[in-house]
């Protein structure tokens, strides 16, 4: 299991202060449950059991999130993750940087999509020999 860095300052943002209590628990798994590059594979069933959240009100807890993700029907990509864990200041040849651009590249067209939002915000190169 990885270790994770977590932004305490999170809970200062008027964002996550507005968020329900059962959001915020979600959050906070997915950010805890996702690999490197911030790809969590949707499983509600896993999180219903792991979290305690009904498992019929996972896609409503899910909408309430939706401006801190994207998501192909498969994985839902965190926004900001990588920005928060500190991998969009690691030299391209840095290895957790080229960890995260692998599992970028390997989401096909759903990391295409991934990489115009960090070029876009965040001025994030992946390169394709990394």
């Amino acid at each position: 299991m990885s270790k994770r860095l977590t932004v305490t300052e999170k809970w200062q943002d008027v964002w996550f202060q507005d968020l329900e209590p059962l959001p915020k628990l979600m959050f906070v798994y997915i950010c805890d449950n996702c690999d490197c590059a911030g790809f969590w594979e949707i499983n509600y069933r896993l999180a219903a059991y792991q979290t305690r959240i009904e498992q019929n009100s996972i896609e409503t807890v899910m909408q309430q999130l939706s401006n801190s993700y994207l998501t192909d029907g498969k994985f839902v990509w965190l926004k900001n993750f990588m920005k928060h864990q500190g991998y969009l200041q690691l030299s391209p040849k840095h290895p957790v940087r080229q960890g995260c651009t692998k599992r970028i590249m390997e989401r096909n067209s759903f990391g295409k999509q991934v990489v115009t939002f960090l070029k876009k915000n965040f001025e994030f190169e992946v390169l394709s020999n990394s």
